[in-house]
């Protein structure tokens, strides 16, 4: 939002009836060039898809350009080249290899193209060279325009300086730079706010002959600072234009409102507009504009309409970005009504609505899954000529795959085809996780993945990751192959992620992979598996060593299963219970580790792009030296729901480049809790293991300590762009701010030094204080060894949250749930199977302990129960696991009464971290924080029993050895591939 708004109010700002000297064209460099025979769309599907399958290095992309030489033409080669922006090295290439084609001569428009490419891949070497190439064979004329492309690019890229360096090497292209010139750099930068380095740039150039600044010029420096609220620098640059003789224009005298109006001075800005007039300017839409957002932003719509009436009055039409800043406020106030009329009144008016327009109002009715009010505002944009764009789809799909409407998702897609809106990434994504968290579409997300590859669109890693944990955890392996040979045969890069996982030195083995593949369709006893992943290795073997790599395997395999050590070989027949081998004796495939860019602190990647082999340590971004303000985190919750919140905050703090200050933790009486963060934490060590990290205070300076931060809402901030346009801001503003992180934050996507720096808070950095350590290393002594803990989860308001039904409890437990319901009934007939049978009901006691016993746990095991007060129908655990001990049968009874929530909560994460094994009924806050933290230790005897699997497959009446057989394979899957055994933000997969 920040940068559509920065330029469409660039756009807007210059009206083409009072400033003549001035054209938006001038601004951003745009061809004229027009296509006037469209190449067909499959052709370029087909060459698209080559690309995106050839991107790396080693790819014969040239061989398999080969066969479409006779179809290519200067409008085909184009459209690829716009289709597959985002594959710089392949767009090179394919442009060198059209090249060479003998008759064939690219366009300027092509040229004019893959500049804007290798700009926006930041592949700068290779755009330079090829610069320069264009300067010393004279295809193509290296314009001042192209230039201008460079400018954005090293903008876009926050290499402000090089930018500069940019503008001074055009000399070396035989161009002088003019005023133009220096217009557009200072606009590139201004855009990308880099203000500061556009000021300096221009304070250099200012007084060079033939570069005398006009009022443009300023005008653009003003329009920068003023995006910042910088007053003072406006005020100053206007008083410096009047002085060197330039007159100020409607252009520079709007500039001074938008920065006095952004600066808080609204009331200054609205004398200033008053006196416009009397020397001799006439105020025109934008400036009536400035004054409707600055409203907007302040939520005062009596005085946006105020000011439109007026506007009326003198026949001045508002741009459609003023208009659309209107309706999102009062879509943002639920006036829905207004909002429509006000889209009426843009078309009445001349001022046609965009896409956004009806983007603002489609996001309301999405939001309130309001399928109908949805689909008719996209017809109305149909008949007003105005096209969907990928955000209007992926609304409007996300809308109708949440709530099951799946006639309509189809009828959408239809549409979008017949529209000629051909789905990318985002829409791709849109419909496979969307189908993915749906019951019954685990095979229409396939298909849909499937698509993505044929169109030569590379899925991203959390789309693979996804769909393929999915088919696994529902029992298609066999897919997850398939649509392997599929990402095999295209040469996705994705296809690293899904089957070269790193090994520990960095590098990949394709070999070790595909054998790791072996292993894995044996323990699933497979035979059509078996041959699938064999086709698979022979293109990495060769067809000459196919056999001996299978006899190798083979020779292996039988070492393996029957040393006396591996004990998985009893389970692959069906065995009576008690020849079971325990789960723990099973040999795992995949285990969960910390990763190295995390634990080494750099990340080994590619850097030489002309050698192609030469590989470099780039080292995590330093700590800044000067910090953006202060942030506390405030936590809610239990001790580790606030733990994870607290961990969240302090990625994102290194994110935004702020100091953290110790956080708050709610004071609850729900949960008995009344410590605070140095009450259970070890502050100075916290402190000291963050040193380079992140800067830590006990205390804000003394300016501060009077007041309490601003508070800002991060309830819907996932993605770092989601703080850094939005957070960031606040921060800057008012220099202490307090946040609460997101439930569902998007850690993949943040900057590897803002992860690292979470990972290391959350695993290295909190200790517990001397005294709970002491506590809990008491705790542990006292548990007979060795011992399993079980995190057990049947307390009477985790079952009425679940809105669960249970039959055969007691009346003391019915009474206690019926209490702890409040007003949330159970779910009743088929809502009822279908709710349980989806994993949501918790585990009793006694289910518990039959998936215990099908795991082979032996029933003199020593149990740590892990557990809040009031475990209901316990007895179904103690009545065959006698060996049961819980913290207030160990510690001395009126130690544990003082204790608080967090300190008992404490207590059980230090134990359970420490234990010989782990087991969880439930996938919690603890859980997650637990198996974590386990993995980070290298103790990977953890397992979550799967309330989904016991709910189905009794559904289907199996009891007895045949339910404890199947609970066993569900179980024995999860544990030797490590599901769910550790967080993915800190962790790699592990292949053994």
């Amino acid at each position: 939002m920040a940068i559509r708004s920065l330029t469409r109010g660039l756009s807007s700002l210059y009206n083409p009836t009072t400033a003549k000297h001035f054209s938006v064209h001038s601004i951003a460099f745009q061809s004229h060039q027009t296509i006037s025979h469209l190449p067909p769309q499959p052709l370029v599907n087909d060459l698209s898809r080559i690309l995106s399958d050839h991107r790396e290095p080693q790819h014969d992309l040239e061989s398999a350009l080969a066969p479409f030489t006779p179809q290519i033409s200067t409008d085909l080669v184009e459209q690829v080249l716009k289709r597959c922006s985002n594959l710089g090295f392949s767009a090179q290439r394919l442009f060198r290899w059209a090249q060479q084609i003998p008759g064939f001569q690219h366009s300027k428009e092509s040229y004019r193209i893959l500049v804007d490419i290798l700009g926006r891949s930041r592949e700068f070497p290779f755009l330079w060279d090829f610069l320069t190439e264009m300067k010393s064979t004279e295809s193509c004329e290296v314009t001042r325009e192209v230039f201008w492309i460079v400018f954005r690019a090293y903008s876009r890229a926050d290499s402000p300086k090089d930018a500069i360096r940019a503008f001074n090497k055009m000399l070396d292209f035989g161009i002088r730079p003019c005023l133009d010139d220096v217009d557009q750099l200072l606009f590139a930068l201004c855009k990308s706010k880099h203000v500061n380095h556009a000021q300096e740039f221009f304070d250099h150039v200012k007084d060079d002959d033939g570069l005398n600044p006009s009022v443009k010029t300023y005008s653009i420096l003003m329009k920068g600072w003023g995006e910042t609220g910088e007053c003072g620098h406006v005020q100053k640059l206007f008083d410096e234009m009047l002085q060197r003789g330039c007159e100020a224009d409607l252009l520079a005298w709007n500039s001074m409102l938008d920065a006095l109006c952004k600066g808080g001075k609204a009331d200054e800005a609205y004398e200033l507009f008053r006196s416009m007039r009397s020397k001799g300017i006439e105020s025109d839409a934008y400036s009536y504009s400035i004054f409707i957002r600055a409203y907007c932003e302040a939520d005062d719509v009596h005085s946006v309409f105020r000011v439109l009436d007026t506007m009326k009055r003198y026949n001045l039409v508002a741009n459609v970005f003023t208009y659309n800043c209107i309706i999102k406020r009062l879509c943002k106030n639920w006036k829905m009504d207004e909002a429509y009329e006000l889209l009426h009144e843009m078309s009445e008016r001349g001022a046609k609505p965009d896409t956004w327009s009806y983007n603002t109002i489609l996001a309301v009715h999405c939001d309130h899954n309001e399928v109908n009010m949805a689909l008719n505002l996209i017809s109305r944009m149909d008949k007003n000529d105005c096209d969907p764009d990928k955000h209007t789809y992926n609304m409007v799909l996300k809308m109708l795959i949440r709530i099951g409407r799946f006639d309509r998702v189809e009828k959408v897609w239809e549409s979008m085809e017949k529209r000629g809106f051909h789905p990318g990434v985002s829409t791709y994504t849109v419909m496979i996780h969307g189908l993915c968290r749906k019951r019954g579409k685990l095979e229409e997300a396939c298909g849909f993945f499937e698509m993505m590859i044929d169109e030569g669109i590379p899925p991203g890693d959390t789309t693979v990751e996804l769909l393929r944990n999915k088919l696994i955890g529902f029992g298609f392996a066999e897919k997850t192959d398939i649509l392997a040979e599929k990402m095999e045969r295209s040469s996705s890069a994705s296809i690293w992620v899904w089957l070269e996982m790193p090994c520990p030195d960095g590098e990949f083995q394709r070999l070790g992979s595909s054998v790791a593949r072996v292993f894995i369709d044996l323990l699933l006893f497979s035979e059509t598996r078996i041959k699938i992943v064999a086709s698979m290795i022979a293109p990495t073997v060769g067809k000459t060593l196919l056999a001996s790599a299978v006899i190798f395997i083979s020779v292996v395999l039988a070492l393996i299963l029957f040393s006396p050590s591996f004990r998985f070989n009893q389970t692959l027949s069906i065995s009576p219970p008690s020849e079971r081998a325990e789960i723990w004796s099973l040999r795992r495939l995949i285990e969960w580790r910390p990763c190295n860019w995390w634990l080494q602190g750099y990340l080994v990647v590619n850097i030489d792009w002309h050698q192609m082999q030469t590989f470099a340590l780039v080292f995590a971004a330093a700590l800044p030296e000067k910090s953006n303000g202060y942030i506390r985190v405030d936590c809610y919750g239990g001790l580790n729901q606030m733990r994870r919140d607290f961990c969240d905050g302090v990625g994102i703090a290194r994110l935004l480049n702020a100091t953290l200050v110790l956080p708050k933790f709610e004071v609850a009486a729900y949960w008995n809790e009344s410590s605070g963060f140095g009450d259970v934490f070890d502050v100075d060590y916290f402190i000291e293991k963050m040193n380079g990290y992140v800067q830590v205070v006990k205390e804000v300076p003394a300016e501060f300590v009077s007041k309490e931060p601003f508070r800002v809402d991060c309830s819907k901030r996932k993605g770092q762009f989601d703080y850094v346009e939005t957070v960031l801001p606040q921060l800057l503003e008012h220099r202490y701010i307090s946040i609460t992180p997101a439930m569902s934050q998007r850690r993949d996507s943040y900057p590897l030094h803002a992860k690292a720096s979470l990972c290391q808070a959350c695993y290295t950095a909190l200790q517990l204080t001397e005294k709970l350590a002491k506590k809990g290393s008491k705790l542990l002594e006292a548990i007979p060894k060795p011992f399993l803990v079980l995190h057990l989860r049947f307390e009477p308001d985790m079952v009425g949250y679940s809105q669960c039904e249970y039959s055969s409890l007691s009346p003391a437990s019915v009474q206690a749930i019926e209490a702890a319901r409040g007003d949330r009934k159970p779910w009743t007939g088929e809502q009822a199977r279908l709710w349980r049978s989806r994993g949501k009901c918790p585990l009793t006691p006694n289910e518990t302990t039959t998936i215990l016993q099908a795991l082979a746990i032996p029933t003199d095991t020593n149990i740590y129960l892990a557990a809040g007060d009031g475990i209901m129908e316990l007895e179904g655990l103690t009545s065959v696991y006698a060996n049961v001990y819980t913290k207030s049968t160990l510690l001395d009874s009126k130690d544990f009464r003082n204790m608080h929530g967090n300190t008992k909560a404490a207590l059980d994460y230090y134990v359970s971290i420490n234990s010989d094994a782990y087991v969880a009924t439930y996938f919690g806050n603890m859980d997650k924080m637990v198996a974590a933290m386990r993995a980070y230790k290298g103790l990977h005897r953890t397992l979550f029993l799967s309330r989904r699997a016991f709910a189905v497959l009794t559904s289907q009446g199996l009891e007895g050895n045949s339910l404890m057989e199947a609970l066993w394979k569900v179980h024995r899957n999860d544990y030797v591939m490590g599901v769910g055994s550790a967080l993915p933000d800190c962790f790699c997969e592990f292949k053994l």
